[in-house]
């Protein structure tokens, strides 16, 4: 049997880290081990993982100074012992068959990473409020084929992420991919640019079996910087550079240039009230690029589209507005 090492990596996470660490605990795939990794937590949540590691002897607690999501799970990776890695944040929650199901389609297919589908929750204090299941057909495909299934990974969240996956810790060996430590938003999709350069075959599954939970006024990815969008725009060359080094048709990845247009107004909520800065954003290259090379007809992303085409500050902050408002109904705000 597989043996999986799978990595939590937590921060300030004393209210949820029980029930995700207790989602893997009841997995039907057996032969695990859970990496705990505090990354140096100032409230509850190291003394909780630690009493989760005195009951179970397959949780493995580390503590270290705070150094960013990326550093916690390079300490994981750095200790993991297992043939095959996965990831599950501190905040979310799997299903109790998930890790069975991946794993028996990766050896089955003699594939290089197996992919998931996710529920992506939203909470009302504890109250479910909204959920969205994203998924995508079913598949095993060679990298000669990626083209024709990479813009829909990349649109629907598929391939960006790390907790829908299992890896192989082979291939992270053998090429030595590890994490960015200097950036705090999208060091999962940088990584997954790197693992996936390297191998053959992915087997994707139909099956929604993670649970992506956003409570109000957490996670890191809401969290304000003046880098944010100079980090976004890292991003984006580093998934442009990929795509135009494994795939000749440029049409194969046009959810990249709709994708930047929401990191555009990610930006914009959080410098909402610098009209200097939106300006920057609104003029910026590549926001022409993606207006003329977006072909999402979806409400959202066409209008996004639109109001950065207006090139007018007042214009964008109305579609900030409407997005703050969505998003608080979600979030009982």
């Amino acid at each position: 049997m597989a043996f999986l090492s799978i990595i939590i990596p937590v921060y300030n996470a004393e209210k949820t880290v029980g029930y995700s660490i207790e989602s893997v605990l009841v997995q039907k795939w057996d032969d695990i081990e859970i990496i705990v990794v505090d990354d140096g937590s100032s409230d509850g949540s190291l003394t909780i993982c630690k009493e989760y590691e005195k009951k179970d002897t397959r949780i493995k607690v580390i503590h270290q100074e705070n150094g960013g999501p990326g550093a916690a799970r390079n300490t994981g990776l750095q200790n993991a012992k297992g043939d095959y890695i996965a990831f599950v944040d501190a905040d979310d929650y799997i299903e109790n068959e998930m890790y069975d199901i991946l794993l028996e389609k990766l050896c089955s297919t003699d594939a290089d990473v197996a992919i998931c589908g996710y529920i992506r929750e939203y909470y009302k204090g504890e109250h479910l409020s909204a959920c969205k299941k994203v998924t995508t057909e079913s598949a095993e495909v060679s990298k000669k084929a990626w083209r024709q299934y990479f813009d829909e990974w990349y649109y629907k969240n598929y391939f960006n992420v790390l907790w829908n996956k299992i890896y192989k810790k082979e291939v992270i060996e053998n090429y030595n991919i590890l994490f960015q430590t200097d950036i705090y938003n999208g060091e999962d999709l940088i990584f997954n640019l790197s693992y996936f350069a390297h191998i053959q075959k992915v087997v994707v599954l139909d099956q929604a079996l993670y649970h992506y939970v956003e409570r109000r006024g957490d996670s890191l990815t809401h969290r304000c910087d003046p880098s944010f969008f100079k980090n976004k725009i890292y991003l984006f060359e580093a998934v442009s550079k990929f795509c135009q080094t494994h795939f000749s048709d440029s049409h194969s990845y046009c959810s990249i240039y709709s994708v930047f247009l929401r990191d555009c107004f990610q930006s914009i909520d959080r410098y909402y009230q610098d009209k200097e800065t939106i300006k920057q954003i609104i003029d910026h290259p590549y926001t022409s690029i993606a207006i003329q090379n977006s072909a999402s007809a979806n409400g959202a992303f066409l209008l996004y589209r639109l109001a950065l085409k207006s090139r007018l500050v007042w214009v964008v902050r109305k579609v900030s507005d409407l997005r703050k408002l969505f998003k608080n109904h979600l979030l009982g705000r």
